[in-house]
């Protein structure tokens, strides 16, 4: 298990897919630059990875732009991104925005791991 800790995010790769835990409170026009750095630099184009969304209580626009930046930037690579632990808030505002359509979402971290890592080497499935 690989483990890589900033301010912002901890990944941990578990079973071929990268979790990427958010040790934020919110996603913002303040921090996402820098979340979008961090993914950047550590998770590569064709990764299959799991936002961790537990500690996450607020989304803005540019949150969720980044979030979706992400997801076009893994798809396009080969990679697949899914999200889990939603709040209420942060859920409503991907059912909202149709967001929640584009993206593989899970319950908990477990049931995001057991889906994304059971489709190995076809990141459509």
């Amino acid at each position: 298990m690989v483990e890589i800790m900033s301010e912002v995010i901890t990944i941990v790769e578990d079973e071929g897919v990268q979790i990427i835990h958010f040790q934020l409170d919110q996603i913002d026009m303040f921090n996402i630059i820098e979340v979008l750095d961090e993914t950047n630099e550590q998770v590569a184009d064709d990764a299959c990875c799991l936002l961790d969304l537990e500690r996450v209580r607020f989304i803005d626009s540019s949150g969720l732009g980044g979030i979706i930046k992400l997801n076009k930037r893994l798809k396009g690579g080969g990679g697949r991104l899914g999200i889990c632990n939603l709040n209420n808030h942060v859920e409503s505002l991907f059912r909202l925005t149709q967001t929640i359509k584009l993206l593989d979402c899970y319950e908990d971290v477990p049931a995001g791991l057991k889906d994304l890592a059971s489709s190995g080497d076809d990141p459509q499935s």
